[in-house]
């Protein structure tokens, strides 16, 4: 007997190292599927530097151009990806440029479906970093030599470019110090090339050109003592000019605040203007925070500030998706059919992280805002990206857009003429592993993504195994359940005469234990019963189904060793009973739910 139990401990010892090894050797290439909008996310590389990767998509969807800073042989360089409608990896190139430490790609497509690439970078180490532009060709290839937009003695912090009505490409980028400071603009392909100082002393350009080829532009102004303005300027026809601009907003920006920089978008009706601060000190430490400025189109002096405030909790029950026949879903025109309505204010704690909001560019019947937010999914709180609509000056509803295992931050969003998103995110997987992920709502790229490969089940199986003998480890947490109803037991050996459970009073102590332990047992793994098993894979009825029917089989295959026990023993005694009955109990519990809390 006890060389049977040696080889199996060996055994297990065995299997959970190869699981172990095998669980970190292996990295899916898609991330799990959240929504039924969303296809899974693509895992198309690592970027070298945490900051947010360049998103372009030709009209008709049926391509999607992708850029980030990578590292090349020692050194950062620009990498290029361009997917086809189907969500395949067409082109991946190394861009062979001369630029030393390219950074914060964006990607523009003009009217004639010409690529152009916008970075910060230098020439030489020495140089302050100014804002280039690089085509790229159809293969993937430089058409050209970068050109560097800004002067040469000027140090670039931020930009902004996009294409016109007309296809033309339009540049705003941010000079700090030198002898005048503030928001420049650049026409691509105008002759003589000329650049115009827009706004003194501005800073974090953001723009956006209506239905009508009007040219939208906010960007923060600074002020004394910490305080900050977002300021507002509109261009009728695009033909941009020096510009004051409208105060829509008033921040103050203190000490350990990190502030983002703002996102302009349009709706059919309304400007908004959104921008998130991180705060990194004092009794805000670790959250952050985004608001929004909303105004009718016209009308900047009747903007209106609020705070995005979404649910901590994954969307579940009593909340639900939006219903067809209800007002916000005829106002969302089903452009995400999956929404989740906003629980009633009050009755939800709402998320302390709500990051980096990213706007499409265009004008939309509704908004579509892509956020990075703290969610707690089970038992476990993430940061992955979200989607919220707005529409009138108002937020719809929200959902997940993708789940990953690690911090999901820096969006971008873009869309094509169909209405359909495509969304790239960075995943944080840990200090200089930065992976660049990719979903859409386009159908034909949603059904290649969505399909299981033989690495997709080989993980699940790992990662289910794995979690039923990981939650083996949180046996210990059952000791102070265990501990009251064994005292009442030892008790009842003490001042009681028999032992059997075929006899009234010992039967009486067992059911009083056993209903101390599972009280026990409810307290002290509340945590672990949130896990539900499989129900990432469950839909309406069955989710309820799900969430009372495990604990109630897990109860009714214990009750039914119990009674095995008693009818099959010749003087069942009552604590072996109570110890099968634990023992079944306890092992079930943790090994079904471990999967889902160790996930």
């Amino acid at each position: 007997m006890l060389k049977r139990c040696r080889w199996c401990f060996l055994i297990l010892t065995a299997a959970w190292l190869v699981l172990a090894v095998a669980g970190c050797a292996l990295t899916p290439t898609r991330s799990a599927k959240v929504s039924p909008d969303w296809s899974r996310g693509l895992r198309l590389g690592v970027a070298s530097l945490p900051q947010p990767a360049a998103l372009a998509v030709n009209e008709a969807g049926t391509e999607v151009h992708l850029a980030w800073s990578a590292q090349a042989e020692e050194r950062t360089a620009l990498r290029y990806v361009r997917l086809d409608e189907q969500g395949r990896v067409a082109r991946d190139e190394m861009l062979a440029t001369s630029l030393f430490l390219p950074r914060e790609p964006q990607l523009v497509l003009d009217g004639s479906g010409v690529l152009h690439l916008f970075c910060l970078a230098r020439l030489r180490s020495s140089e302050p970093e100014g804002l280039f532009h690089l085509p790229i060709g159809q293969e993937g290839q430089p058409l050209a030599e970068p050109v560097r937009l800004s002067g040469a003695d000027e140090t670039v912090t931020s930009m902004a470019a996009l294409a016109d009505r007309a296809g033309q490409v339009e540049v705003f980028w941010a000079v700090e110090g030198g002898p005048a400071p503030g928001i420049y603009h650049h026409r691509l392909g105008q002759e003589p090339v000329s650049t115009a100082l827009v706004v003194p002393q501005g800073e974090y350009p953001a723009a956006a050109v209506d239905a009508e080829g009007g040219m939208h532009l906010a960007w923060l102004q600074g002020r004394q003592g910490g305080q900050k303005e977002i300021r507002y300027a509109f261009f009728p026809g695009g033909d941009v000019g020096p510009a004051q601009g409208a105060v829509v907003a008033s921040l103050h920006v203190g000490t350990g605040t990190l502030l983002q920089r703002p996102a302009l978008g349009l709706d059919s009706s309304h400007v908004y203007i959104f921008w998130s601060a991180e705060y990194r000190g004092g009794l805000q430490a670790g959250s952050a925070e985004t608001s929004w400025a909303s105004f009718p189109l016209g009308r900047p002096d009747r903007s209106r500030t609020n705070q995005v405030l979404l649910p901590g909790e994954y969307p579940g029950l009593p909340f639900g998706r939006l219903p067809s026949p209800t007002w916000q879903a005829r106002l969302t025109q089903r452009l995400l059919p999956d929404l989740w309505e906003l629980p009633p204010e009050g009755v939800t704690r709402y998320s302390g992280f709500v990051y980096m909001p990213a706007l499409a560019f265009g004008q939309w019947p509704e908004l579509p805002v892509a956020l990075s937010m703290m969610i707690r999914y089970r038992a476990h709180d993430y940061v992955q990206p979200v989607m919220a609509l707005f529409q009138g000056g108002q937020l719809l509803g929200y959902q997940v857009a993708g789940r990953t295992r690690h911090f999901s931050l820096y969006p971008r969003l873009a869309g094509d003429q169909a209405g359909n998103l495509h969304l790239v995110w960075v995943d944080q997987a840990g200090w200089g592993n930065y992976e660049i992920i990719y979903a859409t709502t386009a159908a034909a790229a949603r059904a290649h993504l969505d399909r299981l490969d033989a690495t997709d089940v080989l993980v699940g199986v790992v990662d289910t195994v794995w979690g039923m003998l990981s939650g083996l480890s949180l046996i210990p947490l059952l000791i102070p359940a265990v501990f009251v109803p064994l005292v009442c037991i030892v008790l009842y050996y003490i001042f009681g005469r028999e032992d059997s459970l075929q006899e009234k009073g010992p039967r009486v102590v067992l059911l009083i234990a056993l209903i101390l332990y599972l009280g026990g047992k409810l307290l002290v793994l509340s945590p672990v019963f949130a896990t539900v098993p499989l129900l990432d894979y469950t839909t309406g009825w069955l989710t309820p189904v799900m969430q009372w029917g495990s604990p109630v089989f897990v109860l009714a295959l214990a009750v039914l060793a119990l009674i095995l026990y008693i009818r099959r023993a010749g003087r069942p005694s009552l604590f072996v009973g109570f110890l099968i009955f634990v023992l079944v109990d306890a092992l079930l519990t943790l090994v079904l739910y471990g999967p889902g809390f160790f996930a």
